[in-house]
């Protein structure tokens, strides 16, 4: 009985810390039992007339799911050192099922968290074309911006996990590693699996092959820390590393988690800012050649840093 309550003690614990990830989760589904319940308020927001209307909603709707495991990942990895909990085996503050499926050291189960957390999508799509169809939508049109929506979704956080790996920064160690660890000279996963980079195996021997996780750029070169410390940037990051809840264990590094969220954050909030003026119902010309000319200059951007790595 005792260790039943244990059990269920962690579970109540990590239902708290994966509030929002479970939130990101369980919105789509729940208003689609809202839709079936009451069509009254929901239907105008399930039913949409075009294929590209269909395809933001996809967009959207896998891209909160996937958002959902870096999150969940988020408290999962870091929570322990995070909130003082133990993460030792057999007392782990941790339920065993969550972290054999979203921290597994072995890169094992890496695919699997992606096919759970869209699960649910699944039922979602399949009451959106029932109930488009049945609304008198074409399903030719509901089933293209899906997919669409889907794909677009998967390439976009495809391409933010692989800036997420190029950037990656090996901390510094008092003893080197034989073999690729996770969390040590080897990103730890926050979103899709490693093989999807081709990026070296989880405890294969150094040195491996070459990939954009070894991969020298311009943030690890010794000019960029010129500049950090000319700017004051250095200081800031020692400032924030040092702070509970931001840096790792040791406070040498932020958490890779963080780093990741940082990242997305940025592609996303990019994407909101160059969509929005193009989509507006008043024309908005001025600033939807702002934004094509701000988002020229990012790709520019990311395009010499990944031609002058090495």
């Amino acid at each position: 009985m005792l260790d039943f309550l244990k059990e269920l003690g962690k579970w109540a614990r990590f239902a708290y810390f994966l509030r929002f990830a479970l939130a990101l989760w369980f919105f789509a589904p729940l208003l689609c039992l809202m839709n079936i319940g009451d069509k009254t308020l929901t239907s105008g927001i399930l039913v949409s007339e075009n294929w590209e209307q269909y395809l933001c909603v996809a967009f959207f709707v896998v891209s909160a799911a996937l958002a959902a495991v870096v999150l969940a990942r988020v408290a999962l990895i870091n929570g322990p050192d995070r909130w003082d909990l133990t993460a030792v085996l057999p007392d782990d503050s941790r339920p065993a099922i969550l972290k054999t499926l979203f921290v597994n050291d072995d890169g094992q189960h890496e695919a699997l968290a992606i096919v759970v957390a869209q699960a649910p999508n699944i039922l979602v799509f399949a009451y959106l074309l029932h109930f488009g169809v049945c609304q008198g939508v074409a399903p030719w049109t509901i089933l293209m911006g899906l997919a669409l929506g889907s794909l677009l979704a998967f390439i976009c956080w495809w391409n933010a996990n692989a800036w997420y790996y190029l950037t990656f920064k090996q901390p510094n160690l008092a003893t080197p590693p034989t073999t690729f660890t996770l969390g040590q000279n080897a990103a730890r996963t926050i979103l899709f699996p490693r093989w999807l980079f081709r990026l070296n195996e989880v405890k294969s021997s150094l040195p491996g092959k070459p990939t954009i996780e070894q991969a020298e750029t311009l943030f690890s070169r010794t000019a960029c820390k010129k500049i950090d410390s000319k700017l004051g940037l250095a200081a800031l990051r020692k400032f924030l590393i040092a702070r509970s809840g931001y840096g790792a264990a040791g406070g040498s590094s932020f958490y890779e988690a963080h780093n990741f969220a940082a990242i997305s954050m940025a592609v996303f909030s990019g994407l909101y800012l160059l969509i929005w003026p193009l989509t507006a119902p008043v024309v908005a010309p001025i600033a939807s050649w702002i934004a094509i000319g701000a988002m020229a200059l990012f790709i520019a951007f990311v395009l010499v840093v990944i031609w002058t790595a090495t």
